[in-house]
């Protein structure tokens, strides 16, 4: 299991599972092979839904995002 956490504030905003957040790193831009942090917003979510990204992780995403337009996630594995 992956847990994720909102950047800004530390706190843990979900779990998913080790193929969904190889989805999500397969999906988001990396920095380094070390990045760990990756920029979320309504706009990508939808990009994502539309690619045929996991549902299930994208419904995890747009609970931890909430009202906000984007966020900075970062996760850790368990």
């Amino acid at each position: 299991m992956v847990t994720l956490y909102d950047v800004k504030t530390g706190a843990k905003v979900g779990r998913i599972h080790d193929a969904q957040l190889q989805a999500l790193m397969d999906w988001m831009e990396e920095e380094s092979e070390d990045d760990r942090d990756y920029f979320v917003s309504a706009d990508e979510l939808e990009l994502m839904a539309e690619d045929g990204v996991d549902p299930t992780l994208i419904e995890v995403l747009k609970q931890a995002l909430g009202n906000r337009a984007d966020m900075d996630i970062r996760y850790e594995k368990e």
